[in-house]
């Protein structure tokens, strides 16, 4: 059982064995061909052809031949048969195949092989294949032949060429030659590789598989679809490295080699798969001339593989055979070696019947015809011409597309025409059919749009006009019947090669199994044929499909197809193919039994290669010759006579030497060489280098980059060639030197360029063009998907941080024992002007001076029901507190903040022991005490945060103990505060009370008991006397003293804030039912405190107080208040505002009142904000500090500071988003500015990739961790639950279990990666941490803060602010002023070229006067138009432009609009900076009349632009994105960008004069009331709001994307697709037209809604339907409203008049109206103006 493989692999298919070569003419008998082929065409047996008899005597075709009859037939099936029984070895394919023994009857099951379920059916003597799993031998050494090991043996001697026809088995020789290598492949101290060439992918492909399946060696296999061309020698040397064997095509090694990526010495084995392409400037000869470099001893062992080692026509004699096969051996430095014992070989190689086959030359004339066709394609060569006036001459891209159009229509003329000659008119007409339905790869492959619309056009026009041509006289089908048949031949639809290539394939019907290839020459010969084979009646038992080449440049399939088409036939979905030479080498194609050359083949390569195919037992091979036509039969028989010549040559050829022939006399190489790397260039390959150095610089879609020669022919008859490199290059004209021949100069000057460029640093030292990658793209308006981005810089990359303490609230005065002095700040809170709230102010006591602007602090407050508050800090000196008074400030901050913030009681769950934390003193196993002894206080005071919060006393007419000033905010000092001492002593004396009752160890004599507190005064009396209440500790208090001011409760620590006496409520009264006491009643106020607290009231008279408890802080940094983590939680309570009405009442006895006002309490509540935002600015005056100490500049307020550090995640009013928008502009402009300065050489490409690495967030990032910048970033939202004050115990913090080890680490989130391992896949909390200060971030939000603090240092200093700063943290942008005075005085263009243009014009026209008029030159030249002399372009100057541009305009809206929204100010900057609307500037000021260049089809587009324009009226001149009408040319946009670089340079860098020139050109610049949505903006936000799923697509086909995006609306979904070039254009067509839709469905942005300015009076928009794009709005109709003082106008919106306008929607009315609401005033103006109401669609 035998499996076809490639011809170089054992493909014998259980054949019966030839006893003989004879060729013979098959007799009507025989049951697999045709019995009535009556024209046969004997050949010469090959084993007799190289007798003394056949040489001297030609055999003439169709003379003394051996004509079999049936007899004879079945006499050599016979001998076939018997040959097989008695051979020594079995018939199998020794690679792949399983032993197929003679009489097995056996039913394989079917194989699954990569998905494909392939089945081997043997029946007896007959094999009826499909394919088998090829895995199953494992071994191929136990399966080789004895001819192979033969090879094997000489192989391993010396460089070999294996002569061996197809299907030999050639491929498993070369896997046993690498097997018996391999452990000199596999020392790991000397690398060692084998290198496998295939002329082909699909042979790469193929070959690759065989190693891996039967070695154990690790193969690569690389060819140019991989993108190999692009990999740097790291990634190679990476791959050699991790390989054993590289499978590659011929032209990857050759450019490694002559790179120096990897050197000949590394190579153990260079086997060379159809070897004898080895010919001329083949990719095999240049590697074979490297080889001959390198020592002898250093050279790898050379083994090359053929089937002809001849490949020229055929071989005219003994010695011309020689001739050739001493060439290809000289060549390889190899000796051919051939089998010489061949009954084996021919055992098992089938060899076809040889038969010819006479057709009659067609009678019919189509002269008529082809004149007809020539005319037509006359006619469209001149289409270009006609179509853009006859310019052709002017422009160079005009003149070549003429040479395209001629080349492309000449394509189609011959195809049509061979069609018309060799196959008939019907198929001519065919032909033109089917290549008018198919686009071709050399017409989309173009990169001008416009040029494959007119190639197109012209293709399609020409074939159409060819179809009526051909099409008149045809019927449909002419093919129904033989009659028929013989009717269309003699009408000439058929010719009679075509008829009789039916009658051979219809004798194959009743052949079980069939397979059968018909070689063609073209392309189109194959596609026309098998459309015609497909629709003959009589031949619907076949199945037939085309196979050609992939790189054809008619009608080429795609390589997908190819292999479908070959998987196909293997399979038997397909059962004829009809070919071109592809078929014949380099594809795995199933052996036939038949192969019909329907043309004759041209090559004795091409004749024993296509006779390979037929492989078969009893297979045919049958040559199609034209009657009468001698010379085809004599060069047929030379062809058939040079396989029996070499095969006999390559017997005799005998000893180890190879055949050394003398070398035609050549013209020495010149060389090249980098030493360091082995790379060289010689002048055969310059040129060729020449032209990729070239691609690889700068272009559009109006230039393509490439070199120019212009050749001069001297007096001494010696050539002189200059070469011209585009003006981007680093050199712009080279003359070279002479030589005797053009081609010779061309070369020469060439070379000589390559030398210059590696010593200018344009190539590398491995002779590469030097590429700077990494170029970051910019992020789309809208993503859809999730970004896949990772890394460094980017959101998927989370990292742990630590947060800075501010140093400045750190103090040591909590261990000594003695007074301090302070410096005191004053706090003074105050409400909005009608709020008559009243807050009390505190004093901050600190140890360290806080620098001036932290001192004057002012933080705005969001208190409740919108109000607004203000909390302002003022420097008041120095305050110095004796020891018992700082003994008193602690005491009193412990107990007021715990009680207001934590607890100062605890109390742990029922059977459950607290556990120990800080600052606690454990009472009993169910409760602890949170107020500290003193020699515990260190718990709580920490030395890193030592401050004092006290209250001041309220006087009088003064304010909080502050006297009040007019010029409060300029003093610089304030009086000392007017601290509340009685109100601290009074709280400190309680909380040494309460902390007395639950310490008895202290020496008080009160005890905790079962009983409760015993915290009762030694009296008997009831009554309350002179208004007075006993309180706790039997402290009598007045009633006036003790409403509106705060209790401690003694039985649970918690705080109050009584409201009023009830004087009508005692402790006997009834206790209230509620909810939450159900499961236990209470019969009186006295009965709940004895069973729920265990306190027996004594004095039950005396009348309750009601309280209200305090609640929680709330966060009062955001404008819409938020709790305290941030989400939107359920009220609780004490967290509500219900809160504030739920009330509770108290006993007298049971409260320690502590002197503090509810003015106090209320204040409280606004500290934790306050002293949060506080934090801030004393970290961000820390790193301000820090950055100044480095380099001094312009002090920044801190709260510019503090705003660069803040995100969006804080909630807060401000955030670093508008600054990072401001210094990623200035970040881009320096650094534009400095590589412009300092690398001079260098083209844009090469500027825009470097600046790319530098302002990448990668980059950034990495800059900010080594200045320790992320532990200044606030990225939580402030929950005050968690603010922790000196000497306050928080119960809420989150304890630190943080793996210390990921500190300032990365953690990417993964969750599709399942490779990775499960810690790093686990998911991070965001804006949370923990009590030591470690949080997660973002590792883009690290580069965020970067540009952020730029964007501060501009805001409130200069640009040399900004510039320190950059050099702070280690960005080298600052540049000598030399390098500014030097770009200044450059001159790119030479003087005496002829400039063309009206400077003084253009300076007019901008209001600004060049010092250096070469800079305006080169701003207004395109690199299209190239002069004699010099080279230049604007493409440095729009780099530059690009960048300051940018930043002016971010500059003058974050100026302009101060209040407005980050991401308002971001839809600003993309509306203004935009190349869209830099090209209607340019037509607005007529800057495009200026422009040099030398693309016709620039000027076309530039022509069909302002003609657009000017018929679109102001509004679409102005437009920031164009999305009506006709797109603006890139390259408009680019010359306002490079103009504005010029003047930048022209001035030296002031960038005051630049936007002094540039606004009035900018103007008028958008605003938030004019900024226009752009349409993937609209509907992101638009889907965002309606909660719609929005699913976007983007496909590549071809240079095409194709964008698709569907969004649902409940069971609904629309769709809308757009393909363009550019993905963000389609993504904008694309959204465009979703917006479409979603209005008919009345669905559109809020927007759309707003209200629209007028000259007046804004007019607000009631009701806004659906407007198309393009449509023009005027005014129609005026109608009063309903209101008084309201009009509505109503606007239609009309179709424009243009005949080439496309409604969008077939569905949409042409005509919709709007009305609008707008003043009465308004409204007559309007009418009276007659004006254009804009609204905003």
């Amino acid at each position: 059982m035998n499996i076809e493989k490639a011809d170089d692999c054992n493909m014998a298919e259980n054949a019966a064995p030839n006893c003989g070569r004879e060729v013979e003419f098959l007799s009507p008998v025989c049951p697999l061909v045709p019995s009535n082929l009556k024209e046969n065409v004997a050949v010469p047996n090959p084993t007799v052809a190289n007798s003394e008899d056949n040489q001297n005597s030609p055999v003439e075709i169709g003379a003394n031949v051996l004509c079999l009859t049936g007899e004879n037939l079945g006499k050599r099936k016979r001998e076939e048969m018997n040959a097989a029984q008695n051979a020594d070895v079995e018939i199998e394919d020794p690679l792949f195949a399983t032993r197929t023994k003679k009489r097995q009857r056996t039913v394989e099951k079917p194989k699954k092989v990569n998905g494909i379920v392939k089945k081997v059916i043997k029946k007896a003597s007959s094999v009826l294949e499909a394919e088998e799993d090829p895995s199953i031998v494992k071994d191929p050494e136990g399966k080789a032949r004895r001819y192979q090991l033969e090879v094997l043996v000489e192989a391993q001697k010396r460089n070999t060429i294996v002569y061996l026809e197809t299907g030999c088995g050639k491929t498993l020789i070369a896997v046993l030659l690498m097997k018996s290598l391999a452990h000199k492949l596999r020392i790991p101290e000397k690398k060692k590789v084998a290198v496998f060439l295939a002329p082909t992918v699909h042979l790469v492909r193929q070959q690759s598989s065989v190693i891996n399946l039967h070695t154990d060696l690790r193969v690569g296999e690389y060819f140019g679809s991989l993108g190999v061309d692009t990999w740097k020698p790291e990634k190679w040397q990476e791959e050699i490295n991790n390989h054993e064997v590289l499978v590659m095509t011929p032209q990857i090694l050759v450019d490694l080699l002559t790179h120096g990526i990897i050197k000949l010495e590394v190579i153990e084995l260079l086997i060379f798969d159809e070897c004898h392409h080895a010919h001329k400037k083949h990719a095999y000869c240049k590697i074979m001339d490297k080889y001959r470099d390198v020592p002898e001893s250093c050279r790898p062992k050379v083994f090359g593989m053929t089937a002809s080692p001849v490949i020229r026509k055929g071989v005219s004699s003994g010695a011309d055979c020689e001739l050739q096969l001493g060439r290809l051996e000289q060549k390889l430095d190899a000796k051919v070696f051939a089998v010489k014992d061949r009954s084996e070989l021919e055992s098992f190689v089938p060899t076809p019947l040889t038969q010819g086959i006479d057709f009659d030359t067609p009678t019919v004339d189509v002269e008529e015809y082809k004149l007809k066709l020539q005319a037509i394609a006359e006619k469209y060569q001149q289409f270009g011409k006609a179509r853009h006036g006859g310019n052709d001459e002017q422009f160079k891209d005009y003149e070549e597309l003429g040479k395209k159009l001629q080349k492309s229509i000449n394509r189609f003329y011959n195809a049509l025409v061979y069609c018309l000659v060799e196959l008939g008119l019907w198929c001519a007409h065919k032909a033109a059919e089917l290549l008018l339905k198919n686009d071709f790869k050399d017409i989309l492959s173009e990169p001008d749009m416009d040029v494959v619309a007119i190639l197109k056009s012209a293709k399609d026009n020409f074939l159409k006009e060819a179809i009526e041509v051909l099409k008149s006289p045809l019927p449909k089908d002419p093919c129904s019947t033989d009659q028929e048949m013989d009717t269309a031949v003699a009408l000439g639809q058929l010719t009679p090669k075509v008829k009789k290539l039916v009658d051979v394939l219809v004798k194959y019907r009743d052949v079980q199994d069939m397979r059968c290839i018909v070689f063609v020459d073209r392309v189109v010969g194959a596609l026309v044929l098998s459309n015609l084979i497909n629709s003959i009646k009589i031949l619907s038992f076949l199945r037939c499909e085309y196979l050609a080449g992939i790189n054809g440049a008619l009608d080429a399939p795609t390589r997908t197809f190819q292999d479908q088409v070959i998987l196909n036939f293997r399979t038997g979905k397909l059962n004829l193919l009809v070919a071109t030479n592809v078929a014949e080498e380099g594809l795995d194609v199933q052996g036939c039994h038949s192969v019909v050359r329907f043309d004759i083949c041209k090559t004795v390569r091409s004749y024993i290669q296509s006779r390979g195919r037929a492989r078969r037992p009893g297979s045919d091979y049958i040559v199609f010759m034209e009657k009468g036509n001698d010379k085809q039969k004599e060069e047929f028989k030379a062809i058939v006579q040079s396989e029996s010549k070499m095969i006999e040559s390559a017997l005799d050829r005998a000893g180890d030497q190879v055949t050394q022939i003398k070398p035609p006399s050549v013209v020495p190489v010149e060389v090249f060489r980098v030493q360091s790397t082995g790379a060289s260039l010689t002048t055969d390959s310059s040129i060729a280098f020449i032209y990729r150095f070239c691609s690889k610089l700068p272009g559009d879609k109006y230039y393509t980059p490439r070199p120019e020669f212009i050749f001069s022919e001297e007096a001494d008859k010696m050539h002189i060639c200059t070469l011209k490199l585009p003006p981007n290059a680093t050199i712009h004209e080279l003359v070279g030197p002479k030589r005797k021949t053009a081609v010779l100069a061309k070369q020469v000057v060439c070379l000589e360029a390559c030398r210059m460029l590696h010593s200018m640093g344009a190539i590398t030292d491995h002779l590469l063009p030097v590429i700077d990658d990494g170029k970051v793209e910019e992020e789309d308006i809208m993503n859809l998907k999730t970004l896949k981005n990772r890394g460094a810089g980017t959101t998927k990359q989370k990292e742990l941080h630590g947060t800075v303490v501010a140093t400045k609230l750190r103090g040591s005065w909590g261990a000594t024992e003695k007074g301090h002095t302070f410096h005191a700040y004053t706090l003074i809170f105050s409400p909005e002007e009608h709020d008559t709230t009243v807050y009390a102010n505190f004093a901050f006591l600190v140890e360290t001076k806080l620098d001036d602007d932290v001192a004057r602090l002012e933080v705005e407050l969001a208190l409740k029901a919108g109000k607004m508050g203000r909390a302002n800090f003022y420097p008041a000196g120095e305050v110095a507190l004796t020891l018992e008074q700082v003994k008193d400030c602690k005491d009193s901050q412990e107990l007021f903040f715990n009680g207001m913030f934590s607890k100062i009681l605890t109390r742990a769950s029922k059977g459950v022991a607290p556990e120990p934390s800080k600052g606690l003193v454990t009472l009993s196993p169910h409760k602890s005490l949170v107020i500290a002894t003193d020699e515990d206080r260190s718990r709580i005071w920490d030395q890193n945060k030592m401050y004092l919060l006290l209250p001041l006393r309220q006087v009088g007419n003064t304010e909080d103990g502050v006297k009040v000033d007019e010029d409060i905010s300029t003093s610089s000092v304030f009086a000392q505060p007017d601290i509340d001492w009685e109100c601290v002593s009074r709280t400190a004396e309680a909380a040494r009370s309460f902390r007395s009752i639950y310490t008895p160890t202290l020496g008080n004599s009160s005890s905790i008991s079962e009983e409760g507190l015993d915290i009762q005064p030694p009296t008997t009396s009831s009554q309350v006397e002179n208004g007075n209440l006993l309180m706790a500790f039997g402290v009598t208090s007045k009633v006036s003293n003790i409403v509106d001011t705060v209790v401690l409760t003694v039985h649970t620590g918690m705080l109050y804030c009584i409201t009023k006496v009830l004087h009508d409520r005692t402790a006997k009264c009834p206790f209230p039912e509620s909810s939450e006491n159900e499961d236990q009643k209470f019969s009186s106020y006295s009965d709940y405190f004895r069973q729920k607290h265990k306190q027996i009231l004594l004095y039950s008279e005396q009348p309750m107080l009601q309280a209200k408890q305090t609640h929680r802080p709330r966060n009062l940094l955001a404008r819409n208040s938020v709790n305290g983590s941030g989400k939107g939680k359920k009220k609780s309570k004490g967290t509500s505002e219900e809160s504030d009405n739920c009330y509770i009442e108290l006993p007298p006895e049971l409260c320690i009142v502590l002197g503090v006002s509810d003015a106090v309490v209320r204040s409280a509540y606004l500290l934790p904000s306050v002293m949060h935002r506080l934090d801030a600015a004393l970290a961000a005056s820390q790193l301000r500090e820090i950055i100044t100490k480095d380099f001094p500049h312009p002090v920044i307020p801190v709260m510019r500071i503090v705003e660069s550090l803040t995100t969006l995640r804080c909630l807060e009013e401000f955030s670093l988003e508008g600054l990072e928008l401001l210094g990623d502009s200035f970040l881009k402009y320096a650094w534009s500015k400095s590589l412009f300065l300092t690398h001079h050489e260098k083209h844009e490409g090469q500027l825009s990739a470097r600046r790319c690495r530098e302002i990448c967030n990668a980059k950034l990032h990495d800059l900010a961790l080594k200045r320790d910048l992320p532990q200044y970033i606030r990225d939580e939202v402030f929950d005050p639950s968690r603010w922790v004050p000196p000497g306050t115990h928080c119960p809420k913090i989150l304890l630190c279990r943080c793996n210390l080890k990921n500190l300032n680490h990365d953690q990417t989130e993964d969750a599709e990666d399942d490779e990775k391992p499960k810690q790093i896949q686990k998911v991070v909390k965001i804006g949370k941490s923990c009590a030591n200060g470690h949080r997660w971030l973002c590792s883009k939000t690290i580069s965020d803060i970067v540009e952020a603090l730029i964007g501060a240092y501009l805001v409130d200093s200069d640009d040399s602010g900004a510039l320190n700063f950059m050099t702070w943290v280690g960005m080298e942008v600052k540049v000598e002023q030399s390098l500014v005075h030097r770009a200044k005085a450059y001159t790119a263009c030479d003087p005496t070229v002829n400039v063309g243009a009206d400077l003084e014009g253009l300076e007019g026209r901008l209001n600004y006067s060049f010092i250096n008029k070469a800079l305006l030159v080169e701003a207004i030249t395109h690199a299209s138009h190239q002069e004699l002399k010099g080279g230049f372009c604007y493409q440095r100057l729009e780099f530059l432009g690009d960048a300051v541009l940018d930043y002016l305009i971010t500059r003058h809206l974050y100026f302009s609009h101060p209040g407005l929204t980050p991401g308002r100010l971001t839809d600003l900057r993309s509306a203004a900076v935009n190349n869209e609307c830099f090209a209607r500037i340019a037509v607005k000021h007529c800057l495009n009349k200026y422009l040099r260049h030398g693309s016709g089809f620039l000027l076309k587009q530039i022509e069909e632009f302002v003609q657009n324009i000017e018929q679109s009226g102001e509004i679409q001149k102005t437009s920031s994105f164009g999305w009506d009408g006709v797109k603006g040319p890139k390259v408009l946009g680019d010359l306002v960008e490079s103009i504005a670089g010029a003047i930048l340079v022209d001035t030296g860098f002031d960038l005051e004069t630049v936007w002094v020139v540039m606004k009035p050109l900018l103007s008028p610049i958008v605003t938030p009331e004019t900024l226009p949505l752009h349409p993937v903006r609209e509907l992101q936000e638009l889907c965002h709001l309606k909660d719609y799923s929005v699913v976007l697509n983007v496909e590549q086909e071809k240079k095409m994307s194709r964008v698709t995006i569907d969004v649902s609306i409940g069971d609904k979904t629309l769709s809308a697709t757009s393909c363009q070039m550019q993905k963000k254009t389609a993504q904008k067509d694309a959204a465009q037209q979703m917006l479409a839709l979603l209005k008919i469905e009345g669905i559109w942005h809020p927007w759309k809604a707003t209200v629209v300015e007028g000259p007046h009076t804004p007019a607000k928009v009631v009701e806004q339907p659906f407007v198309p794009p393009g449509y023009k709005r005027k005014l129609d109709n005026l109608r009063e409203a309903e209101t008084r003082e309201e009009k509505k106008v109503k606007l239609t919106f009309e179709a424009p008049q243009d005949s080439n306008f496309v409604n969008p929607q077939d569905n949409v009315n042409m005509s919709c109206s709007a009305v609008l609401l707008c003043s009465d005033e308004h409204r007559k103006e309007i009418e009276s103006e007659g004006q254009t109401v804009v609204v905003p669609a």
